[in-house]
């Protein structure tokens, strides 16, 4: 579970702030909507890995980004549900040997404030409204 560092916690990744990415990455865009907002970062090596139910590279960083709207007054929308709007979300994987700089947003991009984040292991579970959790969990016939 990610949540904001404590004062003397282990820092793991940041929400907001600016992306460091390698030389010739593309700052990531949605077709025909716009470029997408760097959501946060975590550092691959700093997460607790004893309890982790998934596949995670060893190091290296990732990179989340989302479309938030804030350039079309929200008029496109990224939905779990919406295949289509898939588009409008990306991670981007950033190697540990990679000569990763610090990239400026798009000017019509406002960046986050940054937050420092922590890790800690926690058992969770999907939304309900999810679409692998509507798919296992939905009684027979309700779609």
């Amino acid at each position: 579970m990610l949540r904001v560092a404590e004062v003397g916690e282990a820092v793991v990744g940041r929400l907001g702030g600016l992306p460091r990415l390698p030389e010739g990455v593309v700052w990531p865009a949605w077709e025909g909507h716009g470029p997408l907002s760097f959501v946060a970062a975590v550092e691959c090596a700093a997460l607790p890995r004893g309890e982790l139910d998934v596949v995670l590279p060893e190091g290296g960083t990732l990179a989340f980004f989302c479309f938030d709207g804030s350039v079309d007054d929200g008029d496109a929308l990224v939905m779990p549900d919406d295949r289509e709007s898939w588009a409008g979300a990306r991670v981007l994987y950033v190697p540990a040997e990679a000569d990763a700089v610090e990239r400026a947003a798009p000017a019509e991009l406002k960046s986050y404030p940054e937050v420092p984040l922590a890790a800690s292991v926690a058992a969770t579970a999907a939304e309900p409204w999810a679409p692998a959790a509507h798919a296992a969990f939905a009684p027979a016939g309700i779609a």
